[in-house]
């Protein structure tokens, strides 16, 4: 990725960056690979302003597009974590009470 090459840090604007954000999203990459790539931004610009080589930091105003899931995609995706989630949480408490159980009268 090639996006800055050849510019100063002080010539990055905000809105060259933003584009980079969504060029990089239209390319595929995962929210969370956005996330990092806009952490490691916003760390880089806040040195360059501690250093004195910048200003303004391009990143403030940026933000990440992030995909919107029906209603259909979460219930297909999402739900069946939290279910299994909470039947491990069910299951586990369901224990818990049982041993305690067996212990109170074994003991």
């Amino acid at each position: 990725m090639t996006y800055f090459a050849g510019l100063k840090i002080k010539d990055i604007n905000r809105n060259q960056y933003q584009k980079v954000l969504n060029n990089l999203k239209e390319k595929g990459y995962a929210d969370n690979t956005l996330d990092g790539v806009h952490r490691t931004g916003r760390m880089i610009f806040k040195k360059a302003i501690e250093l004195d080589m910048i200003n303004k930091d391009p990143t403030e105003f940026a933000y990440l597009k992030k995909d919107k899931k029906t209603i259909e995609q979460f219930e297909q995706e999402e739900l069946p974590k939290y279910l299994r989630s909470f039947f491990y949480c069910i299951v586990c408490l369901y224990c818990a009470a049982y041993d305690s159980l067996l212990l109170a009268i074994l003991y």
